[in-house]
Protein backbone atom coordinates (compact mmCIF):
# COMPACT_ATOMS: atom_id res chain seq x y z
CA UNK A 1 0.00 0.00 0.00
CA UNK A 2 1.34 3.40 -1.01
CA UNK A 3 1.15 6.38 1.36
CA UNK A 4 0.13 8.86 -1.36
CA UNK A 5 -3.63 8.30 -1.26
CA UNK A 6 -5.99 9.40 1.46
CA UNK A 7 -9.71 8.73 1.57
CA UNK A 8 -11.34 11.49 3.58
CA UNK A 9 -14.80 11.64 5.08
CA UNK A 10 -16.22 13.50 2.08
CA UNK A 11 -15.43 10.61 -0.26
CA UNK A 12 -16.98 8.07 2.07
CA UNK A 13 -20.08 10.23 2.49
CA UNK A 14 -20.40 10.54 -1.29
CA UNK A 15 -20.17 6.78 -1.65
CA UNK A 16 -22.77 6.23 1.06
CA UNK A 17 -25.11 8.68 -0.66
CA UNK A 18 -24.70 6.96 -4.01
CA UNK A 19 -25.33 3.60 -2.36
CA UNK A 20 -28.57 4.85 -0.86
CA UNK A 21 -29.73 6.23 -4.20
CA UNK A 22 -28.76 3.32 -6.44
CA UNK A 23 -28.55 0.12 -4.42
CA UNK A 24 -31.56 -1.35 -6.21
CA UNK A 25 -30.80 -0.14 -9.74
CA UNK A 26 -28.40 -2.94 -10.77
CA UNK A 27 -29.41 -6.52 -10.24
CA UNK A 28 -28.98 -9.99 -11.70
CA UNK A 29 -30.69 -10.21 -15.07
CA UNK A 30 -32.33 -13.38 -13.78
CA UNK A 31 -32.54 -13.69 -10.02
CA UNK A 32 -32.42 -17.49 -9.87
CA UNK A 33 -29.11 -17.62 -11.75
CA UNK A 34 -29.64 -19.40 -15.08
CA UNK A 35 -27.77 -22.69 -15.30
CA UNK A 36 -27.30 -22.41 -19.07
CA UNK A 37 -26.56 -19.13 -20.86
CA UNK A 38 -25.68 -18.66 -24.53
CA UNK A 39 -23.85 -15.47 -25.50
CA UNK A 40 -24.40 -15.46 -29.25
CA UNK A 41 -22.94 -13.30 -31.98
CA UNK A 42 -20.19 -11.82 -29.82
CA UNK A 43 -16.54 -11.01 -30.46
CA UNK A 44 -14.31 -12.96 -28.09
CA UNK A 45 -11.13 -11.36 -26.73
CA UNK A 46 -9.80 -14.27 -24.71
CA UNK A 47 -7.21 -12.59 -22.47
CA UNK A 48 -4.18 -14.38 -23.93
CA UNK A 49 -3.25 -11.51 -26.23
CA UNK A 50 -4.65 -13.35 -29.26
CA UNK A 51 -6.57 -11.33 -31.88
CA UNK A 52 -10.32 -10.87 -31.39
CA UNK A 53 -12.60 -13.59 -32.78
CA UNK A 54 -15.88 -12.14 -34.13
CA UNK A 55 -19.09 -14.07 -34.69
CA UNK A 56 -18.72 -16.43 -31.74
CA UNK A 57 -21.00 -18.14 -29.25
CA UNK A 58 -19.92 -18.62 -25.64
CA UNK A 59 -21.93 -21.31 -23.85
CA UNK A 60 -22.05 -21.23 -20.06
CA UNK A 61 -23.23 -24.16 -17.95
CA UNK A 62 -23.13 -24.59 -14.18
CA UNK A 63 -20.89 -21.58 -13.67
CA UNK A 64 -18.24 -22.58 -16.21
CA UNK A 65 -17.51 -22.01 -19.86
CA UNK A 66 -18.80 -25.13 -21.57
CA UNK A 67 -18.02 -24.24 -25.19
CA UNK A 68 -16.75 -21.48 -27.46
CA UNK A 69 -17.61 -21.88 -31.16
CA UNK A 70 -18.54 -19.87 -34.25
CA UNK A 71 -22.22 -18.96 -34.51
CA UNK A 72 -24.01 -21.97 -36.02
CA UNK A 73 -21.02 -24.22 -35.41
CA UNK A 74 -22.29 -25.89 -32.26
CA UNK A 75 -25.41 -26.87 -30.41
CA UNK A 76 -27.20 -24.51 -28.02
CA UNK A 77 -29.53 -26.26 -25.54
CA UNK A 78 -33.17 -25.38 -26.01
CA UNK A 79 -33.56 -24.22 -22.41
CA UNK A 80 -30.59 -21.83 -22.56
CA UNK A 81 -31.07 -18.21 -21.62
CA UNK A 82 -30.21 -16.08 -24.66
CA UNK A 83 -29.62 -12.47 -23.61
CA UNK A 84 -29.52 -9.85 -26.34
CA UNK A 85 -25.76 -9.39 -26.63
CA UNK A 86 -25.20 -9.72 -30.36
CA UNK A 87 -22.45 -7.38 -31.54
CA UNK A 88 -20.91 -7.03 -28.07
CA UNK A 89 -17.33 -7.85 -27.05
CA UNK A 90 -16.56 -10.52 -24.44
CA UNK A 91 -13.41 -10.28 -22.33
CA UNK A 92 -12.44 -12.26 -19.22
CA UNK A 93 -13.58 -10.78 -15.93
CA UNK A 94 -11.05 -8.15 -14.89
CA UNK A 95 -8.76 -8.84 -11.95
CA UNK A 96 -7.50 -5.97 -9.81
CA UNK A 97 -4.36 -7.53 -8.39
CA UNK A 98 -3.79 -4.91 -5.70
CA UNK A 99 -6.56 -3.69 -3.41
CA UNK A 100 -6.82 -2.97 0.31
CA UNK A 101 -10.34 -3.64 1.52
CA UNK A 102 -9.69 -3.28 5.24
CA UNK A 103 -6.77 -0.98 5.92
CA UNK A 104 -9.09 1.21 8.01
CA UNK A 105 -12.55 0.67 9.44
CA UNK A 106 -15.36 1.06 6.89
CA UNK A 107 -17.41 -2.08 7.44
CA UNK A 108 -20.67 -0.33 6.56
CA UNK A 109 -19.38 0.41 3.03
CA UNK A 110 -17.86 -2.93 2.07
CA UNK A 111 -21.00 -4.33 0.46
CA UNK A 112 -21.36 -1.27 -1.80
CA UNK A 113 -17.66 -1.08 -2.65
CA UNK A 114 -17.70 -4.70 -3.75
CA UNK A 115 -20.96 -4.32 -5.67
CA UNK A 116 -19.60 -1.32 -7.56
CA UNK A 117 -16.42 -3.25 -8.37
CA UNK A 118 -18.35 -6.21 -9.75
CA UNK A 119 -20.74 -4.10 -11.84
CA UNK A 120 -17.71 -2.18 -13.14
CA UNK A 121 -16.23 -5.37 -14.60
CA UNK A 122 -13.98 -6.56 -11.77
CA UNK A 123 -14.77 -10.18 -11.00
CA UNK A 124 -11.71 -10.90 -8.83
CA UNK A 125 -9.47 -8.91 -6.50
CA UNK A 126 -6.24 -9.65 -4.66
CA UNK A 127 -6.23 -8.01 -1.24
CA UNK A 128 -2.71 -7.00 -0.28
CA UNK A 129 -2.89 -6.42 3.44
CA UNK A 130 -4.98 -5.00 6.24
CA UNK A 131 -7.27 -6.46 8.87
CA UNK A 132 -6.87 -10.04 7.68
CA UNK A 133 -9.67 -11.36 9.88
CA UNK A 134 -12.15 -8.92 8.28
CA UNK A 135 -10.91 -9.63 4.75
CA UNK A 136 -11.20 -13.38 5.38
CA UNK A 137 -14.82 -12.80 6.39
CA UNK A 138 -15.51 -10.87 3.18
CA UNK A 139 -13.80 -13.58 1.14
CA UNK A 140 -16.02 -16.25 2.66
CA UNK A 141 -19.11 -14.24 1.77
CA UNK A 142 -17.87 -13.79 -1.80
CA UNK A 143 -17.76 -17.55 -2.35
CA UNK A 144 -21.52 -17.57 -2.82
CA UNK A 145 -22.05 -17.69 -6.62
CA UNK A 146 -24.84 -15.14 -6.24
CA UNK A 147 -22.79 -12.67 -4.21
CA UNK A 148 -22.67 -9.14 -5.63
CA UNK A 149 -18.93 -9.13 -5.10
CA UNK A 150 -15.75 -10.06 -6.91
CA UNK A 151 -13.97 -13.19 -5.80
CA UNK A 152 -11.51 -12.22 -3.07
CA UNK A 153 -8.02 -13.69 -2.85
CA UNK A 154 -6.14 -12.30 0.13
CA UNK A 155 -2.80 -12.21 1.88
CA UNK A 156 -1.60 -12.62 5.41
CA UNK A 157 0.74 -9.80 6.46
CA UNK A 158 4.28 -10.40 7.64
CA UNK A 159 6.80 -7.71 8.63
CA UNK A 160 9.72 -7.21 10.95
CA UNK A 161 9.67 -5.51 14.38
CA UNK A 162 10.78 -2.12 13.05
CA UNK A 163 7.77 -1.96 10.70
CA UNK A 164 5.31 -2.59 13.52
CA UNK A 165 7.04 0.08 15.61
CA UNK A 166 7.08 2.77 12.92
CA UNK A 167 4.01 2.20 10.73
CA UNK A 168 0.77 4.14 11.28
CA UNK A 169 -0.18 3.13 14.83
CA UNK A 170 -3.94 3.52 14.29
CA UNK A 171 -3.85 1.20 11.32
CA UNK A 172 -1.70 -1.34 13.14
CA UNK A 173 -4.31 -1.40 15.92
CA UNK A 174 -7.15 -1.92 13.46
CA UNK A 175 -5.28 -4.59 11.53
CA UNK A 176 -4.49 -6.38 14.80
CA UNK A 177 -8.21 -6.73 15.63
CA UNK A 178 -7.77 -6.54 19.39
CA UNK A 179 -4.53 -8.53 19.54
CA UNK A 180 -1.14 -7.12 20.53
CA UNK A 181 0.74 -5.68 17.55
CA UNK A 182 2.46 -8.43 15.62
CA UNK A 183 0.52 -11.25 17.28
CA UNK A 184 -2.79 -11.12 15.43
CA UNK A 185 -3.64 -14.15 13.30
CA UNK A 186 -2.78 -13.16 9.75
CA UNK A 187 -0.82 -10.05 10.80
CA UNK A 188 2.41 -11.42 12.22
CA UNK A 189 5.74 -10.00 13.31
CA UNK A 190 8.71 -11.86 11.88
CA UNK A 191 11.01 -11.46 14.86
CA UNK A 192 14.33 -13.26 15.24
CA UNK A 193 12.72 -16.18 17.07
CA UNK A 194 9.50 -16.37 15.05
CA UNK A 195 8.75 -19.73 13.45
CA UNK A 196 8.07 -19.23 9.75
CA UNK A 197 6.33 -22.61 9.44
CA UNK A 198 3.73 -21.74 12.06
CA UNK A 199 3.14 -18.29 10.51
CA UNK A 200 2.49 -19.87 7.12
CA UNK A 201 0.33 -22.66 8.56
CA UNK A 202 -1.82 -20.08 10.31
CA UNK A 203 -2.21 -18.04 7.11
CA UNK A 204 -3.23 -21.11 5.16
CA UNK A 205 -5.78 -22.10 7.81
CA UNK A 206 -7.36 -18.63 7.51
CA UNK A 207 -7.84 -19.13 3.79
CA UNK A 208 -5.06 -16.81 2.60
CA UNK A 209 -3.69 -17.34 -0.89
CA UNK A 210 -0.37 -15.64 -0.23
CA UNK A 211 1.97 -14.00 2.24
CA UNK A 212 2.43 -10.23 1.84
CA UNK A 213 5.87 -9.19 3.07
CA UNK A 214 6.01 -5.53 4.01
CA UNK A 215 9.35 -4.43 5.46
CA UNK A 216 12.23 -5.13 7.82
CA UNK A 217 12.95 -8.66 6.58
CA UNK A 218 16.52 -9.69 5.75
CA UNK A 219 17.18 -11.77 2.61
CA UNK A 220 17.84 -15.06 4.44
CA UNK A 221 14.66 -14.77 6.50
CA UNK A 222 12.68 -13.79 3.40
CA UNK A 223 13.99 -16.86 1.56
CA UNK A 224 13.04 -19.12 4.49
CA UNK A 225 9.55 -17.63 4.57
CA UNK A 226 9.18 -18.12 0.81
CA UNK A 227 10.27 -21.76 1.02
CA UNK A 228 7.75 -22.44 3.78
CA UNK A 229 4.96 -20.71 1.87
CA UNK A 230 5.66 -22.48 -1.42
CA UNK A 231 5.86 -25.85 0.33
CA UNK A 232 2.28 -25.28 1.50
CA UNK A 233 0.95 -24.01 -1.80
CA UNK A 234 0.90 -20.31 -0.87
CA UNK A 235 2.22 -17.47 -2.99
CA UNK A 236 4.69 -14.84 -1.81
CA UNK A 237 3.89 -11.22 -2.61
CA UNK A 238 6.14 -8.30 -1.68
CA UNK A 239 7.07 -4.72 -2.30
CA UNK A 240 10.02 -4.49 -4.68
CA UNK A 241 12.06 -3.42 -1.67
CA UNK A 242 11.65 -5.04 1.73
CA UNK A 243 14.40 -3.20 3.61
CA UNK A 244 17.08 -4.32 4.09
CA UNK A 245 16.28 -6.60 1.12
CA UNK A 246 16.56 -4.85 -2.24
CA UNK A 247 14.74 -5.74 -5.48
CA UNK A 248 17.24 -8.35 -6.61
CA UNK A 249 17.25 -10.01 -3.18
CA UNK A 250 13.44 -9.95 -2.98
CA UNK A 251 13.14 -11.69 -6.34
CA UNK A 252 15.98 -14.12 -5.60
CA UNK A 253 14.38 -15.07 -2.28
CA UNK A 254 11.36 -16.39 -4.13
CA UNK A 255 8.79 -13.59 -4.29
CA UNK A 256 6.27 -14.55 -6.96
CA UNK A 257 5.14 -10.96 -7.55
CA UNK A 258 6.92 -7.69 -6.75
CA UNK A 259 4.96 -4.44 -6.55
CA UNK A 260 5.58 -0.73 -7.22
CA UNK A 261 7.60 0.36 -10.24
CA UNK A 262 9.47 3.24 -8.61
CA UNK A 263 11.03 0.90 -6.03
CA UNK A 264 13.05 -0.92 -8.70
CA UNK A 265 15.48 2.02 -8.73
CA UNK A 266 16.82 0.66 -5.46
CA UNK A 267 18.70 -1.97 -7.51
CA UNK A 268 21.11 0.83 -8.48
CA UNK A 269 21.33 2.52 -5.08
CA UNK A 270 24.52 2.73 -3.05
CA UNK A 271 25.05 2.28 0.66
CA UNK A 272 24.51 5.96 1.37
CA UNK A 273 21.37 6.36 -0.73
CA UNK A 274 17.89 6.73 0.65
CA UNK A 275 14.33 6.84 -0.66
CA UNK A 276 13.13 8.68 2.43
CA UNK A 277 12.82 12.07 0.71
CA UNK A 278 11.46 13.07 -2.67
CA UNK A 279 14.69 14.96 -3.42
CA UNK A 280 16.83 11.91 -2.72
CA UNK A 281 14.62 9.71 -4.87
CA UNK A 282 14.66 12.23 -7.72
CA UNK A 283 18.47 12.18 -7.68
CA UNK A 284 18.45 8.38 -8.05
CA UNK A 285 15.91 8.52 -10.86
CA UNK A 286 18.07 11.02 -12.75
CA UNK A 287 21.31 9.12 -12.11
CA UNK A 288 19.94 5.72 -13.12
CA UNK A 289 17.36 5.93 -15.92
CA UNK A 290 15.27 2.84 -16.71
CA UNK A 291 17.67 1.77 -19.47
CA UNK A 292 20.76 1.95 -17.25
CA UNK A 293 22.81 -1.27 -16.86
CA UNK A 294 21.85 -1.99 -13.20
CA UNK A 295 18.15 -1.81 -14.04
CA UNK A 296 18.47 -3.84 -17.22
CA UNK A 297 20.39 -6.50 -15.28
CA UNK A 298 17.69 -6.64 -12.62
CA UNK A 299 14.94 -7.01 -15.24
CA UNK A 300 16.86 -9.79 -16.99
CA UNK A 301 17.15 -11.70 -13.70
CA UNK A 302 13.47 -11.16 -12.92
CA UNK A 303 12.55 -12.59 -16.31
CA UNK A 304 14.85 -15.59 -15.81
CA UNK A 305 13.32 -16.31 -12.40
CA UNK A 306 9.75 -15.93 -13.62
CA UNK A 307 9.08 -13.04 -11.27
CA UNK A 308 5.90 -11.13 -12.04
CA UNK A 309 5.97 -7.34 -11.91
CA UNK A 310 3.06 -5.20 -10.73
CA UNK A 311 3.89 -1.52 -11.35
CA UNK A 312 0.80 0.11 -9.69
CA UNK A 313 1.04 3.19 -11.91
CA UNK A 314 -2.38 4.54 -10.98
CA UNK A 315 -1.60 5.19 -7.33
CA UNK A 316 1.50 7.18 -8.26
CA UNK A 317 -0.05 9.14 -11.11
CA UNK A 318 -3.19 9.91 -9.15
CA UNK A 319 -1.22 11.02 -6.14
CA UNK A 320 1.44 13.09 -7.86
CA UNK A 321 0.39 14.13 -11.38
CA UNK A 322 -0.07 17.91 -11.53
CA UNK A 323 -2.88 17.82 -14.08
CA UNK A 324 -6.00 15.68 -14.25
CA UNK A 325 -5.55 14.09 -17.68
CA UNK A 326 -2.93 11.32 -18.04
CA UNK A 327 -2.26 12.60 -21.56
CA UNK A 328 -1.38 16.09 -20.34
CA UNK A 329 0.26 15.50 -17.00
CA UNK A 330 3.61 17.23 -16.48
CA UNK A 331 5.44 14.32 -14.94
CA UNK A 332 7.88 14.63 -12.09
CA UNK A 333 10.94 12.30 -12.10
CA UNK A 334 9.19 9.56 -10.12
CA UNK A 335 6.30 9.31 -12.57
CA UNK A 336 8.54 9.44 -15.62
CA UNK A 337 10.79 6.78 -14.15
CA UNK A 338 7.96 4.48 -13.03
CA UNK A 339 6.35 4.60 -16.47
CA UNK A 340 9.71 4.17 -18.18
CA UNK A 341 10.78 1.14 -16.16
CA UNK A 342 7.38 -0.49 -16.74
CA UNK A 343 7.86 0.04 -20.48
CA UNK A 344 11.38 -1.40 -20.18
CA UNK A 345 10.22 -4.42 -18.16
CA UNK A 346 7.49 -5.21 -20.66
CA UNK A 347 9.92 -4.94 -23.58
CA UNK A 348 12.34 -7.25 -21.72
CA UNK A 349 9.67 -9.94 -21.38
CA UNK A 350 8.93 -9.54 -17.67
CA UNK A 351 5.22 -10.40 -17.18
CA UNK A 352 3.32 -7.28 -16.10
CA UNK A 353 0.36 -7.56 -13.72
CA UNK A 354 -2.35 -4.88 -13.52
CA UNK A 355 -3.09 -3.76 -9.98
CA UNK A 356 -4.19 -0.38 -8.74
CA UNK A 357 -3.43 0.00 -5.01
CA UNK A 358 -6.47 2.29 -5.40
CA UNK A 359 -9.46 0.06 -6.01
CA UNK A 360 -11.86 2.92 -6.68
CA UNK A 361 -15.32 3.55 -5.31
CA UNK A 362 -18.24 3.88 -7.72
CA UNK A 363 -15.99 2.97 -10.71
CA UNK A 364 -13.07 0.51 -10.48
CA UNK A 365 -9.61 1.99 -10.84
CA UNK A 366 -8.44 -0.94 -12.97
CA UNK A 367 -9.75 0.84 -16.08
CA UNK A 368 -7.41 3.77 -15.40
CA UNK A 369 -4.51 1.39 -14.68
CA UNK A 370 -4.98 -0.29 -18.06
CA UNK A 371 -5.12 3.09 -19.77
CA UNK A 372 -1.81 4.04 -18.15
CA UNK A 373 -0.23 0.75 -19.24
CA UNK A 374 -1.12 1.68 -22.81
CA UNK A 375 -0.49 5.43 -22.79
CA UNK A 376 2.60 5.47 -20.56
CA UNK A 377 4.12 1.99 -20.68
CA UNK A 378 3.79 1.22 -24.37
CA UNK A 379 1.48 -1.77 -24.17
CA UNK A 380 -1.10 -2.49 -26.83
CA UNK A 381 -4.71 -2.67 -25.63
CA UNK A 382 -4.65 -6.47 -25.94
CA UNK A 383 -1.50 -6.61 -23.80
CA UNK A 384 -3.05 -4.37 -21.15
CA UNK A 385 -6.14 -6.58 -21.05
CA UNK A 386 -3.89 -9.60 -20.63
CA UNK A 387 -2.15 -7.88 -17.70
CA UNK A 388 -5.56 -7.53 -16.00
CA UNK A 389 -6.76 -11.04 -16.83
CA UNK A 390 -4.47 -13.94 -17.67
CA UNK A 391 -1.31 -12.57 -16.06
CA UNK A 392 -3.20 -11.34 -13.02
CA UNK A 393 -4.71 -14.82 -12.63
CA UNK A 394 -1.17 -16.20 -12.74
CA UNK A 395 -0.23 -13.85 -9.89
CA UNK A 396 -2.98 -15.51 -7.84
CA UNK A 397 -1.92 -19.00 -8.83
CA UNK A 398 -5.37 -19.34 -10.42
CA UNK A 399 -4.53 -19.35 -14.13
CA UNK A 400 -6.14 -22.79 -14.54
CA UNK A 401 -9.55 -21.43 -13.54
CA UNK A 402 -9.57 -17.66 -14.10
CA UNK A 403 -8.29 -15.02 -16.50
CA UNK A 404 -9.12 -16.41 -19.94
CA UNK A 405 -12.17 -17.16 -22.09
CA UNK A 406 -11.61 -20.88 -22.55
CA UNK A 407 -13.52 -24.11 -22.09
CA UNK A 408 -13.45 -25.28 -18.48
CA UNK A 409 -12.61 -21.88 -17.00
CA UNK A 410 -14.91 -20.19 -14.53
CA UNK A 411 -17.58 -18.16 -16.31
CA UNK A 412 -16.30 -14.76 -15.17
CA UNK A 413 -16.79 -12.45 -18.14
CA UNK A 414 -17.44 -8.84 -19.09
CA UNK A 415 -19.61 -7.86 -22.06
CA UNK A 416 -18.68 -4.53 -23.62
CA UNK A 417 -20.54 -2.37 -26.12
CA UNK A 418 -17.38 -1.25 -27.94
CA UNK A 419 -14.09 -2.84 -28.98
CA UNK A 420 -11.37 -2.57 -26.29
CA UNK A 421 -8.72 -3.96 -28.65
CA UNK A 422 -9.15 -0.85 -30.81
CA UNK A 423 -9.19 1.57 -27.87
CA UNK A 424 -8.46 0.56 -24.29
CA UNK A 425 -10.91 3.23 -23.06
CA UNK A 426 -13.68 0.95 -24.29
CA UNK A 427 -13.24 -1.38 -21.31
CA UNK A 428 -15.54 1.16 -19.66
CA UNK A 429 -18.49 0.35 -21.95
CA UNK A 430 -19.75 -2.37 -19.59
CA UNK A 431 -23.20 -3.74 -20.46
CA UNK A 432 -23.21 -7.01 -18.49
CA UNK A 433 -20.93 -8.83 -16.10
CA UNK A 434 -20.97 -12.61 -15.67
CA UNK A 435 -19.60 -13.90 -12.40
CA UNK A 436 -19.67 -17.63 -11.58
CA UNK A 437 -22.12 -18.13 -14.43
CA UNK A 438 -24.63 -15.50 -13.27
CA UNK A 439 -25.46 -12.64 -15.58
CA UNK A 440 -25.64 -9.16 -14.04
CA UNK A 441 -26.86 -6.21 -16.06
CA UNK A 442 -25.25 -2.83 -15.49
CA UNK A 443 -27.85 -0.08 -15.37
CA UNK A 444 -26.00 2.74 -13.62
CA UNK A 445 -24.28 5.69 -15.36
CA UNK A 446 -20.53 5.50 -15.84
CA UNK A 447 -18.49 8.10 -13.98
CA UNK A 448 -14.85 7.77 -15.07
CA UNK A 449 -12.55 7.33 -12.11
CA UNK A 450 -9.70 9.80 -11.55
CA UNK A 451 -6.96 9.41 -14.19
CA UNK A 452 -9.33 7.57 -16.57
CA UNK A 453 -10.48 9.10 -19.82
CA UNK A 454 -14.06 8.28 -20.89
CA UNK A 455 -14.70 5.91 -23.76
CA UNK A 456 -14.95 7.61 -27.18
CA UNK A 457 -18.39 8.89 -28.00
CA UNK A 458 -19.64 8.75 -24.43
CA UNK A 459 -20.66 11.66 -22.30
CA UNK A 460 -18.66 11.98 -19.10
CA UNK A 461 -20.80 12.20 -15.98
CA UNK A 462 -19.40 14.32 -13.15
CA UNK A 463 -17.90 12.05 -10.49
CA UNK A 464 -18.01 12.63 -6.73
CA UNK A 465 -14.56 11.03 -6.60
CA UNK A 466 -12.71 13.63 -8.63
Amino acid sequence: MRPTLRRGPSLLCALALLAACSSASSKPARDDGARVIALEGVTVIDGTGAPPRPGMTVLIEDGRIAAVFPVGGGEVPGDAERPEVRGMYVIPGLIDAHVHLATFERDELHAELLRYALLGGVTTVRDMGGNTARVAELARGARDPGALSPRIFFSAVVAGPRWFATYDSARVRYWSAGHPAGRAPGVRMLSADAQVDSIVDEARAMGATGIKVYSDVAPARLAALARAAHARGLRVWAHAIVPPSGPDEVAAAGADVVSHADMLVWAAAGAGDTLASRTARARLFRAFPPDSPPIDSLLARMKARGTLFEPTLLVMFRGMAREESPAGARLDPLLEWAAGVTRRAHAAGVPVVAGTDAMGTTIPGIHAEMQLLVSRAGMTPLEAIRAATQTAARALGAEDSLGTVAVGRAADLVLLRADPSADIRNTQTVAHVVRAGRLHRREEPWRPAPMAEPAPGTREVASPEG
